[in-house]
């Protein structure tokens, strides 16, 4: 590549500094130096985890026909991701967004109705 063309290389030196600031640097001639002051995480965030346990709690309090399966599903995510605390979390808590449902119980109850009668 080019000297113009320095800046986008995959291969900048995180960490290097210059004497100058960013904009004088620029405008010298030199390339842009990214500095790091933290080294990357490597856990992170429990996403999948709290977005089981979030949709979960959606379920129980809002409309469940929607959330629950959003939060069985994210919770079997996080339970394949290692968040084993987190997944088992949703899915007990959707299990009780499913139960608690007054739309799931009219079409558990029909079906159950149906299923007495032998239809």
């Amino acid at each position: 590549m080019s000297k113009e063309n320095d800046l986008m290389t995959l291969k900048t030196k995180v960490g290097e500094a210059s004497d100058l600031g960013p904009v004088e640097d620029i405008q010298a001639g030199g390339k842009a130096a990214v500095a790091s002051t933290q080294p990357p995480r490597e856990g992170g965030a429990p996403l999948m985890g709290l977005f089981s346990v979030g949709f979960a709690l959606l379920s129980i309090f809002t409309f469940a026909p929607i959330f629950a399966p959003l939060a069985l599903i994210f919770s079997i995510i996080a339970l394949f991701m290692g968040q084993v605390l987190w997944g088992v979390s949703g899915i007990g808590l959707a299990v009780i967004g499913i139960v608690t449902s007054p739309i799931f119980m009219t079409l558990f109850g029909i079906g159950a109705f149906l299923a007495w009668l032998g239809l």
